[in-house]
């Protein structure tokens, strides 16, 4: 049997940062670090890729033990992404992070109730049936003493009228804020694919929404929340108002070329209440050949023009994602989306096969 090389990583300690226990936590499939103080990565040569055209001939390193705690060889090492940020220097050979340009996460809210886009693409929760109204509600008559009294009866009145007004309300504001919390979400994740060529744009420059988080549910608003769907947009010019007033467009993919879809877009001024991104949704079909679930970088040839056919300034960023009608469905019923970019570690430029930055 070969024996693999083995090295370690160590990274320096801090002064005020001190290895604990409750730096490193036992999670689904894995390890989750939360504090790289004072850690020493086990690494080994894991089995190459075989794969022609891969960098390194398809080299990988694997994590197999964390401060001398053993890992399976299908266990990872979760790690948040900034965790580092204070510890090692970027340009460190031995352990560098690098941003993935072609491949990101889509991270969508979606909503679990019933619920209804309108054709402004807003959405529209249905009303709770009647079996609902069996609900707890706070009521001024069960907080006030309404028994009658033998004394004047004219200044208490005015009294108990003004506080029982004050209660109501109190008890509508609770009654309302609970039905916003009870409105039920759940938070995806959807592999997305950037473009290449002269027609590709930026993503928009705006912070990472926050990944999966192995140790607790997920938490924090997403950007953008005002989405609509256009179909495959390859019926002509699109309102003014829809990219006016929207942050995200869906469309689906087919029927005309991807530039053809952006052209069918006028331009807005930029605003933060504008369109900020395109999402094409692929089909299965739409990539015969192909494993399931994988993507080609769609391929915009040419510089990105307007609805009049002059070059566009400011171009439009989009993104390709898979799944078909499942994928369109769940966009469908999307309350909230934003963006998370994907990382990746090398050491001496090798990857680091089981470490996932999150």
């Amino acid at each position: 049997m070969t024996a693999r090389p083995t090295f370690d990583i160590t990274f320096p300690t801090l002064p005020t940062g001190v290895l604990t226990p409750a730096s490193l936590q036992r999670v689904l499939n894995g390890i989750l670090v939360n504090s790289i103080s004072g850690l020493r990565l086990g690494m080994i040569q894991d089995v190459k890729i075989d794969t022609s055209g891969v960098p390194n001939g398809g080299e990988l390193y694997r994590v197999q033990a964390i401060n001398n705690i053993a890992m399976g060889k299908d266990e990872k090492v979760f790690m948040a992404r900034d965790a580092a940020a204070n510890v090692v220097n970027p340009s460190d050979p031995n352990f560098t992070r690098v941003r993935d340009t072609a491949m990101l996460d889509l991270v969508v809210d979606v909503a679990t109730e019933p619920v209804h886009r309108t054709d402004d693409g807003t959405i529209l929760f249905e009303p709770p049936s009647s079996d609902n109204s069996s609900s707890t509600n706070v009521s001024a008559s069960n907080l006030v003493d309404s028994s009658p009294t033998h004394e004047d009866p004219k200044p208490e009145s005015n009294m108990k009228l003004a506080f029982n007004s004050l209660i109501e309300h109190f008890a509508a504001l609770i009654h309302n804020q609970g039905q916003e919390l009870n409105r039920g979400r759940s938070r995806e994740y959807i592999p997305a694919v950037t473009p290449t060529g002269a027609g590709a744009a930026p993503l928009p420059d705006v912070e990472d929404a926050l990944g999966p988080d192995p140790s607790r549910p997920p938490r924090g608003d997403l950007l953008w929340n005002t989405i609509y769907l256009v179909g495959n947009n390859c019926g002509g010019r699109l309102p003014l108002n829809i990219v006016h007033e929207h942050h995200i467009l869906i469309m689906k993919r087919g029927g005309c070329s991807f530039g053809q879809k952006l052209q069918n877009i006028p331009s807005v001024p930029p605003s933060k209440h504008s369109l900020q991104l395109v999402i094409v949704v692929s089909y299965d079909e739409a990539e015969e050949g192909l494993p399931s679930g994988w993507l080609v970088r769609p391929l915009l040839e040419a510089q990105q023009l307007t609805s009049t056919g002059l070059p566009r300034h400011r171009p439009i960023p989009m993104v390709m994602v898979g799944g078909g009608d499942k994928t369109y469905d769940v966009l469908r019923r999307a309350v909230g989306v934003g963006v998370k970019r994907r990382y990746s570690v090398e050491a001496q430029g090798v990857p680091i096969s089981n470490l996932i930055m999150i």
